[in-house]
């Protein structure tokens, strides 16, 4: 998946809805940034990826993401492209 932004902006993307007991982790970081984090809003059952770009920076970053679905032993790899411009 591809993203742009601007560098004084951040992003925020709903990664999945989990009825069953799921995990998520990074399994690769950004290499450019400020803020790069998964959380768990376990009120709406979601996974939400939070990227804010390292100050000053332009140019492509990526992230990799794995989700486990612990009833099933499923794995599914996500990974974005960033794109951050002026």
């Amino acid at each position: 998946m591809g993203i742009s932004i601007k560098s004084t902006e951040s992003f925020e993307y709903n990664l999945w809805y989990h009825e069953h007991k799921t995990e998520v982790s990074i399994i690769q970081q950004p290499k450019h940034y400020e803020i790069s984090e998964v959380e768990n809003d376990v009120v709406n059952q979601e996974f939400i990826y939070k990227y804010k770009p390292a100050s000053n920076y332009t140019g492509l970053d990526s992230v990799a993401f794995q989700s486990r679905d612990c009833a099933t032993k499923t794995r599914v790899y996500t990974k974005f492209y960033i794109s951050i411009t002026n």
